[in-house]
């Protein structure tokens, strides 16, 4: 403390002031427009340094990450990138491949047409009745030891013969592929007398009918395939006449397939020739005496 501080240091001195300072106020109008301009002075640089403070902090910190990415352009991610590559090749592959078989359907229909297939013939099953008597006469006929209830094995004498008792154009003739001859007769057949040619080969054993159609049979080139209780039959009408044939074995079933060499046989017989495509099978037939 300097001497000059001293100077106003006097407890006396002190004192006369603070008297001084007690007994003398302000008017309170005057005080109370002192306190004003202090206090908006006061609103005012504290205003005035809030701002300072805000704006050297805006400029002294630096931005943050999230910021930083918000400002920047969207850069496509790598591995999009590697995942949308692969599905535009396979895309690019798919056109090159549908393009490609147009082309092939296009040159294959200009250049290479479908042959006509030719139509199969309709076949259907026999009427029930029937086929049950059918496959009763041959069971019953296979049992005998000699089926020769009309006498010879001339084929010819036995065609006229059956011919005139049964009333219809007669199949009588050897079959061939090794199947052997054992007899002919009148047996009935929905009613019918009807020719019966029975041959035998091993354990199998072939039936051959000629007889009258029944009403449900009468329409001329209709045919007949079934299995009927491990029976195959098969048949046509030709000529006012209805042609059975009907196989069994004596293990297992006869199948459909091992009647048509006889059912071919039969047609070329009787005039009606063949509805199917000749096979080994059929032509083997056909060159056998």
């Amino acid at each position: 403390m300097t001497e000059a501080d001293d100077q106003f240091d006097d407890p006396a001195l002190r004192s006369a002031v603070a008297r001084a300072a007690g007994r003398e106020a302000a008017p309170p109008e005057l005080r109370r427009k002192v306190e004003a301009l202090f206090a908006g002075a006061a609103t005012a640089a504290a205003a005035t340094g809030a701002g300072a403070t805000a704006k050297a902090s805006a400029g002294s910190t630096s931005p943050t990450t999230s910021d930083t990415a918000a400002s920047r352009p969207a850069a496509p991610a790598r591995g999009r990138l590697c995942a949308d590559a692969p599905f535009k090749l396979i895309a690019a592959a798919a056109m090159v491949l549908l393009a490609v078989g147009l082309m092939v359907v296009q040159i294959r229909s200009e250049f290479f047409p479908p042959l006509p297939q030719r139509a199969a013939a309709d076949s259907a099953s026999f009427p029930a009745s029937l086929g049950q008597m059918l496959v009763r006469s041959h069971d019953q006929c296979g049992k005998l030891a000699d089926h020769h209830l009309v006498p010879g094995d001339d084929f010819a004498a036995l065609r006229v013969s059956l011919a005139a008792q049964g009333g219809v154009s007669v199949f009588a003739d050897a079959i061939g592929d090794g199947w052997t001859f054992k007899g002919a007769g009148l047996c009935r057949v929905d009613q019918h007398k009807t020719a019966h040619l029975l041959f035998a080969r091993g354990g199998e054993v072939i039936s051959v009918f000629s007889l009258p159609p029944p009403p449900l049979c009468s329409s001329g080139g209709a045919t007949y395939e079934e299995l009927r209780d491990h029976h195959a039959l098969a048949g046509f009408v030709h000529g006012g006449a209805l042609y059975c044939v009907v196989g069994s074995r004596a293990s297992g079933d006869m199948a459909q397939s091992q009647l048509q060499p006889v059912v071919a046989k039969v047609r070329l017989a009787m005039g009606a020739g063949s509805c199917r495509a000749s096979s080994p099978a059929e032509m083997l037939v056909r060159a056998t005496p």
